[in-house]
């Protein structure tokens, strides 16, 4: 009897230390209290089994086999004609090429950086991690050197073309491709010890640290009663239960360049690390970069954006968004922020947006006037598989040798090309067409003034001008809009012809793809090229650019 009852006191014991710990006070994450997705994975299977699915997660991989995406078993290439040679031994990969001493050293790569549009190579040499001058695009499959996926004029052959192309990941990839960064620099020895907690973008890059959460939830009770009184668990963070400004910065850590605030604050972040944990506020430790910034050795961040402000990178959505009417102008209760349309876990994993969210509902969902097909027809005057996003999100943002819809959403505005000198969504389509065209359509459709009076300049094809006038990344845009235009057209073929001779490799390298859409190898667009006739319009207008000089690289 006696032992039942202590058996009994003993379980009614535990009972109550666990109601106890269940019911104690809770505390937000902190910085520091990683656990890595290995152990959330424990309780959260098909959340970290969707995660596994992302680019985020292969941001950053050891060199391994499984994660290469590049065909690095034995290649050799010529990068401004300095001899680069990789090799696979094992599984694991070397390169052999000239290191910033000048000399050929073999390194084994330590890390590969990305997997879905380009994949980039890193070396460690004695602590510093070096992003080496060579990178493979996925989507090409082809190795470029990397100013060539920048706005760099043609490099001149030789060792100081290629030696400009190592970057130092330390203090730059490391931060917005990990989870955890810490640059560890001894500004004494001037040595970095750099670590992270996760390669790659892991849950708690979103989530804030875990340690707090996985320690307190292994209480079943707790557990219990937060799920059933459907409680908000303070020692996590769930995004899309944080208000607007703060939900946007989860995402805007990453996807909206900053600056340290107070600038100061650099020395902070290359020895400790970055402070800020999802769920604060991000400007208590940044400011978003703007065009007016300049930094004591770089003073280029105005061509990072058009010169209305918008941004013409990416890697600044969060500025776009910031600006959009949609985020300034949200009622109460309805919130708009980056998971209105975007999804950690859903979705095609290029991008992250559900199937629905690439059609009309992404705007539909909070314009619900023109949800009625009939009523959206009528408003944009435009067959149906012209989408929202296309007129409202024009496709004007550079990255990755890609090219994306803007974040600042806005209503079309052919104007804004000649106030502002930025492609605009109208003409973006009817590249055939003036921008003066535009101007008096959208009066017609929609009663928004005409520009006027019109410059000659306006009143020819915003293909030919565009391309004439505008500056490298101008002319990118351009050029990738032409994939649907028939190559046999005449002012196409101008177009093209001259992207092809740009100096700008990054401009050529986009007409080689329109080109090898068309079933025109690479090898074979420049013969192509020369059986174009010359357009003296163009040609004149090329000569006559003005055009300031693009110098960075990320």
């Amino acid at each position: 009897m006696w032992g039942k009852i202590g058996v009994a006191l003993v379980l009614g014991g535990a009972v109550v230390a666990g109601v106890v710990h269940a019911l104690s006070p809770d505390r937000p994450p902190r910085w520091g209290e990683w656990i890595t997705s290995r152990e959330c994975r424990v309780c959260h299977p098909l959340h970290h089994d969707s995660w596994a699915r992302t680019y985020h997660r292969t941001m950053t991989t050891p060199a391994t086999p499984e994660h290469v995406g590049a065909p690095i078993e034995d290649t050799t290439l010529n990068v401004y004609g300095i001899p680069v040679r990789f090799q696979r031994r094992g599984d694991r990969y070397y390169v052999t090429l000239p290191y910033l001493d000048g000399k050929i050293h073999t390194f084994p790569i330590r890390f590969f950086i990305g997997s879905h549009r380009m994949q980039q190579f890193a070396i460690d040499v004695n602590g510093v991690i070096h992003r080496i001058p060579v990178f493979y695009s996925i989507q090409d499959r082809r190795f470029f050197p990397i100013p060539e996926a920048f706005f760099r004029r043609e490099r001149p052959p030789g060792m100081e073309s290629f030696l400009d192309g190592y970057g130092l990941w330390n203090v730059n990839c490391i931060f917005c491709h990990n989870t955890g960064p810490h640059p560890n620099l001894d500004p004494q020895l001037k040595v970095y010890r750099s670590t992270v907690e996760e390669l790659g973008i892991a849950c708690e890059e979103c989530h804030a640290p875990g340690r707090t959460h996985a320690r307190k939830n292994r209480n079943p009770l707790r557990r219990l009663l937060f799920t059933y009184f459907r409680k908000k668990d303070p020692t996590i963070v769930h995004p899309e239960k944080l208000p607007p400004l703060r939900a946007v910065q989860v995402c805007g850590q990453c996807h909206g360049q900053r600056l340290p605030h107070p600038l100061n604050r650099i020395g902070e972040l290359i020895t400790r690390g970055d402070p800020y944990i999802p769920g604060e506020d991000l400007f208590t430790y940044y400011k978003p970069l703007a065009p007016d910034d300049t930094l004591p050795d770089y003073k280029l961040f105005h061509l990072r954006f058009w010169k209305d402000g918008t941004p013409r990178l990416t890697a600044y959505e969060l500025q776009g968004l910031l600006a959009s009417p949609c985020f300034l102008n949200q009622r109460p209760g309805e919130p708009f922020t980056c998971t209105t349309c975007h999804r950690a876990h859903e979705g095609d994993p290029a991008g992250m947006i559900p199937p629905e969210m690439r059609t009309d509902l992404a705007c539909t969902q909070c314009h619900q006037t023109y949800a009625d097909p009939e009523t959206r027809r009528a408003h944009t005057h435009h067959p149906p598989e012209v989408r929202c996003q296309d007129c409202h999100m024009p496709a004007i943002v550079y990255g990755v040798m890609s090219i994306h819809p803007s974040h600042r959403i806005e209503n079309p505005d052919p104007t804004v090309t000649a106030r502002w000198g930025r492609p605009n969504a109208c003409n973006l389509c009817h590249l055939d067409k003036s921008v003066f065209w535009a101007t008096e359509e959208v009066h017609r459709l929609w009663g928004l003034p005409v520009m006027g009076p019109p410059d000659p300049r306006f009143q020819m094809p915003e293909a030919l001008r565009g391309f004439g006038e505008g500056d490298v990344v101008y002319r990118v845009i351009l050029v990738e809009h032409l994939k649907r235009w028939d190559l046999r057209t005449p002012w196409v073929q101008q177009v093209l012809k001259e992207a092809l001779r740009d100096p700008y490799p990054i401009v050529r390298t986009f007409a080689r793809r329109v080109l090898a859409a068309r079933g025109i190898p690479w090898e074979e667009a420049a013969a192509w090229a020369e059986q174009i006739p010359p357009a003296e319009e163009l040609e004149a207008l090329i000569a006559a650019r003005q055009e300031e000089e693009f110098e960075f690289g990320e």
